[in-house]
C-alpha cells in the first residue's frame, strides 16, 4: 500500500515485496544501549575466546562474558571468578590470560566482560585481613580486563556455594556481636576498598551485574524507610556495598543492574515496568549524599532467559510462546528488553551453546530453537537485518502484480492494483506508464488528503516480508508505504 497526502505527485518503480523463511558512556544515547551479551554455561576462556571469537561472530552479539583463569606455578589452571574468598593471588597468574585477550583481535564483539562472582562469601565483613585479600582480586582481575581491552566485570552476585551469603545478614558468623547498622557500615567501607582497587587499575570500568537492586526493589515500598526490611534480605547488605563503591568510584565508571527477574518476562509492560521502577526507586536504597552520583553512573538492562523460551509448559520456568514460535517470542521479547533498557542485554542459555567447540552435549543454539539466530538479529537491528536478507536473496520471486506498473488497466489506472482514498480527501489517481526505453511503468496520485494504491497478497505466518519503493514526490505530500 502506498499513501499519499494533499497536493502530491509521485512516482512509483519496482515496487518489490517478497518472502524470506527465518532461520552481537555517558550523554543523551549511552554507547551500549541496543547491543546484546552472550553469557550462560558455555561462556569461553580467554584462550577459547581468541581461538573461536572469529566463528562467534556470525552470530548477532556484541560481546559476551568471559571465564578468567589464573595459570599457577605448577602449569595448572585454577578459577578466578572466586573472588570473595581468602586465597592469595599473584598478577603474574593472569599474565597468559591477558596474553590470549589481546591476540583475540574480535571485529564486532568488542563488548566483552570477564566474570567475577560473591562466592564462596566465607570472609567475614569484619576480617580485615581476608578483605585485603578480596580487594586485591578486585584489582588483579580488574587490570586483566583493562590490558585484555574489555568492557570491564560481569559481577554474579548469587550466593551458590551454601551455608555462605556474603550479603545476607543472617548469614554472617558476628552477627550475634555486630548488629545490622553496624554491618552495613563494614559493608560500604568494604565496597569502598574494592572499588578504589578495581578502579585504580581501570578508571572508566563497567561493572555489569546479573543482579544487583532487582531483588530488593520491592523494599523501597514498605513505608518511609526503604531500607527497613533489609536486614532479613538475602541482598540486604548490598545497598551499603554499592555505596563504598560510590565513594571511591571515579566519574567515567559505570554500574548496570542486569535485572536477572527478567528472566519470566513475557510483554513489553513488564520490561517497560522494572526499567522505570529502577531508575526511580533503586536511588532510594542509597545513601543520599550519593543519589546524584549513583542517577548518573546507574544503568539498567534485562535478562533473557533461552531455556525458558525452549522449556515444556509443566516446566516452572515456560515462557508462554501465544500461539507462535520460540523463535518469534524470543525476537518479541528480546525487542521489548532492548527498548527498555539503557545498557546491553545479556542473553544467557544452560541447555545449549553459541560456542561451536564447547561442551559437545548441548546443541547448539539454532539448532535447539530454530531461527533463535534471526530473532536476536531481528530484534537487534531490524531494518539492517531486513535490507542484509533481501540484499543476499538470490532471485527473489516478487510477490506482487504488475510491481513496476508496466500494464494499464481497463480504467485506465495500473492493472491489478487498487485505489482508496478518505472520504474527504479528492485527489485522483494516474497511470503514467513506461518512463523511458526499458524502464518500468509508473503510477502517480495528485490533489490527494489521504489515498493509497493497494494489493492483497497471500502471506504465511512464520515468513517474513521485506517491501521496497522508489517514489518521487512533488508539492507538499508526503509519501509512505
Amino acid at each position: 500500500m502506498m499513501k499519499a497526502g494533499s497536493t502530491v505527485g509521485s512516482v512509483l518503480v519496482g515496487l518489490l515485496l517478497v518472502a524470506s523463511t527465518p532461520g552481537c558512556a555517558h550523554g543523551a544515547e549511552p554507547e551500549d544501549r541496543g547491543k546484546l551479551i552472550a553469557t550462560g554455561w558455555d561462556s569461553p576462556t580467554a584462550t577459547q575466546f581468541r581461538d573461536h571469537v572469529a566463528e562467534f561472530e556470525r552470530y548477532p552479539f556484541d560481546g559476551t562474558v568471559i571465564k578468567p583463569k589464573r595459570r599457577l606455578a605448577n602449569g595448572q589452571d585454577a578459577d578466578a571468578i572466586l573472588t570473595f574468598a581468602p586465597v592469595v593471588w599473584k598478577q603474574s597468574e593472569l599474565q597468559e590470560m591477558v596474553t590470549d585477550l589481546k591476540a583475540a583481535h574480535p571485529k564486532r564483539c568488542t563488548d566483552n566482560y570477564l566474570m567475577v562472582g560473591a562466592n564462596p562469601g566465607s570472609v567475614d565483613w569484619f576480617d580485615d585481613a581476608g578483605w585485603k585479600q578480596i580487594a586485591e582480586h578486585w584489582r588483579l582481575i580488574a587490570w586483566a580486563a583493562k590490558e585484555g581491552g574489555l568492557r570491564g566485570l560481569l559481577f554474579d552476585s548469587e550466593p551458590y556455594t551454601p551455608p555462605y551469603q556474603q550479603f545476607h545478614y543472617p548469614s554472617q558468623a558476628q552477627k550475634s556481636r555486630h548488629t545490622f547498622a553496624e554491618y552495613k557500615a563494614q559493608a560500604r567501607l568494604r565496597g569502598r576498598e574494592v572499588m578504589a582497587a578495581a578502579a585504580g587499575e581501570f578508571p572508566d570500568i563497567r561493572i555489569f551485574c546479573y543482579r544487583l537492586f532487582c531483588d530488593i526493589i520491592a523494599a523501597t515500598r514498605r513505608g518511609s524507610d526503604p531500607s527497613a526490611g533489609l536486614a532479613a534480605n538475602g541482598y540486604g547488605l548490598m545497598p551499603a556495598f554499592v555505596d563504598g563503591w560510590l565513594d571511591a568510584m571515579p566519574s567515567g565508571a559505570v554500574i548496570i543492574d542486569g535485572n536477572e527477574n527478567a528472566y519470566s518476562y513475557n510483554s513489553e509492560a513488564e520490561f517497560d515496568r522494572a526499567f522505570a521502577d529502577l531508575h526511580t526507586r533503586a536511588p532510594l536504597l542509597i545513601a543520599p549524599e550519593l543519589r546524584a552520583k549513583f542517577k548518573a553512573a546507574f544503568r539498567v538492562s534485562h535478562g533473557i532467559y533461552l531455556d525458558a523460551h525452549t522449556n515444556p509448559a509443566t516446566s516452572p520456568w515456560h515462557i508462554d510462546r501465544k500461539g507462535g514460535t520460540a523463535a518469534r517470542r524470543l525476537e518479541e521479547n528480546v525487542h521489548s528488553a532492548l527498548q527498555a533498557s539503557d545498557a546491553a542485554i545479556w542473553i544467557y542459555g544452560e541447555t545449549g551453546r553459541w560456542w561451536h567447540t564447547l561442551d559437545q552435549k548441548y546443541p547448539l543454539w539454532p539448532d535447539k530453537m530454530p531461527g533463535a539466530e534471526e530473532a536476536l538479529a531481528f530484534a537487534r537491528d531490524p531494518l539492517g537485518t531486513a535490507a542484509s536478507r533481501a540484499a543476499a536473496a538470490p532471485r527473489a520471486q516478487n510477490l506482487l502484480k504488475n510491481p513496476g506498473f508496466d500494464a494499464r488497466g481497463d480504467d485506465g489506472r495500473p492493472a491489478d492494483w487498487g485505489f482508496w482514498q478518505d472520504d474527504k480527501s479528492h485527489g485522483s489517481p494516474a497511470f503514467d506508464g513506461a518512463q523511458g526505453v526499458g524502464a518500468p511503468g509508473a503510477a502517480r496520485i495528485s490533489g490527494a488528503m489521504d489515498a493509497c494504491f493497494t494489493q492483497n497478497v497471500k502471506v504465511t505466518i512464520g515468513q517474513r516480508y521485506a517491501a521496497s519503493v522508489r517514489v518521487r514526490a512533488a508539492g507538499s505530500g508526503v509519501p509512505a508505504v
